[in-house]
């Protein structure tokens, strides 16, 4: 039972509250006149929409007195329409007030505003402004939208008709006639500030895109002509640079700037954001698709249809900001810091013009405060993107200066390297040359212990020993011509020799049981020619690259080479059938001092690869390894 009176109570007491709403919102506040400035952007007009554009004064009353009128919230703020707009308010005059008054419409770029003032009823003055008319008796200024009218005391009526093929939004002040100077003055002085600003940073990013030789700045120079011949159009200064247009084809050609503006504004921020992302192709095309609604839109203007084409141009603006975000901020983390300067400045971009667009468009509406936001915006703008373009080229100069630094301390390494490495060749070519001698004395001795003896036999203990001392030293005096060739590399190379006869040069160097293992498969002719690998070097390369077949293959084993001419030239290989390269030997095979198998029945330093692969690389050839189950292949292409 309580919780039903609670609910009845509830109900009455809303509905009570909606009535006294309504009646409070549907009563003509009156705006009494007193010696201060008065702006109406608190709901003291209501509107009416003429889509017809016929209604007359007479037309108008009679619809107020209908209650067809509707309270707004602030001033006249319907976006872009194609149709007439009404307003009307009540204002009182007391005898102490200021009895001239100063009644001021904004913006600037409005077609035409009538005014009305009615005293009981009766018409005492009709005033008029706008860009498309002119009305000498009450003008207070040629290009400002302010008229004069004395006020008698009493109540009057005051009637609005606002026509425009631009935005509309309308904002009325009324000031008393001791500020009407004051007024003025202010505005003009605003209105220079702003186009003097504009002009500084015009000039300077004039400068600094010569100087600079920056194609972003230069990009940011063109779209920032754009918005001061805008504004001068709007402003009415371009009557001076095209007296003989009449006001219809001057504010075609104002609408036409605003297009043209737009277009800058796409191609300066395209190439603010003009970076690898994912997504790019996307953002590239809605870039394109902004350029062709501007297009579009030069041709609807200058076919008469501004407003039709404002009407969604102005959203596609206002969303385009926002969709380019959403396509490009999951690749933020992925970009480094300059990447980061430039597109916060288009998000600032976008901020901006959300916000312009959504004033323009009368979502929020008209006052005081909120018609600061076009020139606000525009100077912030101008501000943010200046800053983000500076940090973003300074950026870009100290990654370039690092990069130069860090090449002149790459070229000087190189330098000292490349002086050690002269130095190490020279060293290693002296030492080469000058350990011969204790080896040949080695081996002399050696065959004369041999001699002594009568150590014929290999089958004979010390005859295999002394075997192997004169194979070692053999191979010793082979790794110091190696180091003798590297030390002067290039020196012999394109000479000309028969790799036919050298390889059995090669062959014959290995004992009795190595030769009948060794397969030699090779054209019937002659192959004399000019290599690249010297003859020396690539006799080296022969027999390291035979010796490792041989020791790391079955005992019985073939190994076959193979001499064979192909597209891009002459191909030596020598091939075993061996178990293969594990991938582990595949990685470090070339390393100095890597060995495969450290099995002491494997002789050897870890060399043999090393100095193989050096060579070649001296001397500009390639070796080329293919290793599987059935065997390994290495391939000299000389």
């Amino acid at each position: 039972m309580r919780a039903r009176q609670l609910i009845q109570k509830s109900c009455v007491l809303f509905f009570i509250l909606f009535y006294w709403g309504f009646a409070v919102a549907d009563t003509q506040q009156i705006v009494a006149l007193g010696h201060e400035k008065i702006v109406f952007d608190q709901g003291q007009i209501s509107v009416y929409k003429d889509p017809s554009e016929s209604l007359t004064l007479e037309d108008a009353i009679a619809l107020n007195a209908q209650r067809k009128f509707i309270p707004t919230r602030d001033a006249i703020s319907e976006g872009y329409m194609r149709s007439a707009v009404w307003g009307y308010t009540k204002i009182s005059r007391p005898e102490e007030a200021s009895r001239v008054w100063g009644l001021s419409i904004t913006p600037s770029y409005l077609d035409q505003v009538d005014i009305f003032v009615l005293h009981e009823g009766e018409l005492i003055e009709h005033l008029v402004a706008g860009d498309q008319v002119v009305d000498p008796k009450h003008d207070l200024h040629n290009r400002h939208h302010i008229v004069e009218m004395d006020f008698p005391v009493g109540t009057f009526d005051l009637y609005f008709r606002l026509k425009t093929t631009s935005t509309s939004l309308m904002l009325l002040k009324m000031i008393p006639e001791a500020e009407i100077i004051k007024f003025i003055d202010l505005n003009v002085i605003l209105e220079g500030a702003l186009i003097g600003v504009l002009f500084t940073m015009l000039i300077i990013n004039l400068i600094n895109s010569i100087w600079l030789k920056s194609s972003l700045f230069l990009s940011f120079f063109l779209y920032e002509i754009g918005i001061i011949v805008t504004i001068l159009l709007s402003v009415g200064l371009g009557y001076i640079v095209f007296p003989n247009l009449d006001s219809s084809d001057h504010n075609t050609v104002f609408k036409i700037g605003i297009m043209v503006t737009a277009i800058m504004a796409f191609l300066f921020f395209y190439r603010l954001v003009d970076f690898y992302f994912k997504g790019r192709a996307l953002v590239d095309l809605l870039f394109l698709l902004g350029i062709l609604h501007c297009c579009y839109g030069i041709y609807m203007t200058l076919t008469g249809r501004f407003v039709e084409v404002m009407n969604y141009l102005n959203w596609f603006v206002a969303l385009f900001p926002i969709a380019v975000s959403v396509i490009v901020l999951p690749s933020w983390k992925e970009f480094d810091t300059e990447k980061k300067i430039r597109f916060s400045g288009f998000i600032v971009f976008g901020f901006f013009t959300f916000v312009n667009s959504m004033y323009v468009n009368g979502v929020i509406g008209a006052s005081g405060l909120k018609s600061l936001i076009p020139p606000v915006m525009i100077f912030s703008f101008q501000l943010t993107l200046h800053f983000v373009i500076m940090c973003s080229i300074r950026k870009s100069e100290s990654v370039v200066e690092q990069a130069q630094r860090e090449a002149s301390l790459a070229a000087r390494d190189a330098s000292a390297e490349r002086l050690q490495r002269e130095r190490d060749q020279t060293f290693l070519a002296m030492l080469s040359h000058e350990i011969r001698t204790p080896l040949a004395v080695i081996d002399s001795a050696t065959q004369a212990l041999i001699r002594k003896n009568d150590r014929t036999e290999k089958d004979d203990y010390n005859g295999i020993r002394y075997t192997r001392i004169r194979d070692s030293v053999k191979r010793a005096n082979e790794l110091l011509g190696m180091s003798l060739i590297k030390a002067r590399s290039g020196k012999n190379a394109g000479t000309e020799y028969d790799i036919i006869e050298l390889t059995w040069s090669v062959i014959k160097s290995f004992d009795d049981h190595d030769k009948k293992r060794i397969k030699f498969w090779y054209p019937s002719s002659k192959m004399i020619n000019s290599y690249r690998v010297s003859e020396d070097a690539i006799h080296i390369v022969m027999r390291n690259l035979i010796d490792n077949a041989l020791k790391y293959s079955p005992v019985e084993s073939p190994v076959d080479i193979t001499v064979r001419e192909g597209k891009h030239g002459l191909y030596w290989s020598v091939q075993d059938y061996g178990p293969g390269l594990s991938e582990h030997v595949k990685k470090h095979m070339y390393e100095q001092f890597f060995r495969a198998d450290e099995r002491a029945s494997v002789p050897g330093l870890g060399l043999g690869l090393y100095v193989t692969k050096q060579i070649m690389e001296e001397h500009g050839a390639d070796l080329v390894v293919d290793s599987g189950r059935n065997g390994t292949i290495f391939t000299c292409c000389l």
